[in-house]
């Protein structure tokens, strides 16, 4: 068993440590300790938006939806507001003078025929181009590519085809398509037709005038990713 004086010196031992010497540099050290951790640290925590805190509970809202961009903001369509005529040649370049919708950053257009993608990217060429026969008394075929960079889109599905028959009966005819290409910064965009006369092979017809390019006739450009 203990004794009493065995617990007296022990307790001794224990006050002498207690000193305030000792003390005094204990509360510094911890003084120092919550100063550093406090430095540059927000007093009050701050909800931002779509984020609420209950107590001790943080919870957010929204899925990041505030970030997502609208299809409707990645895209150029431009129509024509009136018929022209296609004039005397082999090759028509498509021509549109009312832009209806364009986000600059990702498009020029120049000469009311040419798109240039401004960022690099996969983009989705649509369109509907309609003509008419102005005084052709035959048959023909009206054949509509996408030119990328002046080189014509040929591969199966890529060029669109209308029939159009005499002057005097069905004279109207649209080709359309809708097609995907990977693009460079800086490539262009055009969409050319060609025609195939009744007495003409292949499609090298002249239009000789007498074709119109008619009102209506539109290209839509979506930048994918």
């Amino acid at each position: 068993m203990t004794s009493l004086l065995q617990k007296k010196n022990t307790l001794d031992t224990k006050v002498d440590g207690l000193d305030s010497s000792n003390l005094l540099t204990q509360i510094t050290t911890n003084t120092n300790d919550i100063s550093t951790l406090q430095i540059n640290k927000q007093n009050t925590l701050t909800a931002g938006d779509n984020i609420t805190i209950v107590d001790n509970v943080i919870s957010s809202s929204g899925g990041g939806s505030g970030t997502t961009e609208s299809v409707a903001s990645k895209v150029f369509y431009a129509v024509t507001s009136a018929p022209v005529n296609m004039g005397s040649v082999t090759s028509y370049i498509s021509s549109f003078d009312t832009i209806v919708k364009t986000n600059t950053t990702l498009y020029n257009f120049t000469n009311n025929k040419t798109v240039t993608v401004l960022q690099s990217g996969n983009y989705k060429v649509e369109f509907n181009c309609s003509f008419y026969n102005v005084s052709y008394t035959d048959r023909s075929n009206l054949l509509t590519s996408v030119l990328i960079n002046g080189v014509s889109d040929k591969t199966y599905g890529g060029q669109a085809a209308c029939y159009l028959r005499h002057k005097d009966y069905a004279r109207n005819g649209t080709t359309t398509n809708s097609l995907f290409f990977a693009c460079n910064a800086n490539d262009t965009i055009q969409l050319q037709t060609t025609m195939n006369k009744a007495s003409d092979l292949g499609s090298i017809s002249n239009f000789s005038s007498q074709f119109e390019f008619i009102r209506g006739s539109n290209i839509l450009v979506t930048y994918l990713d």
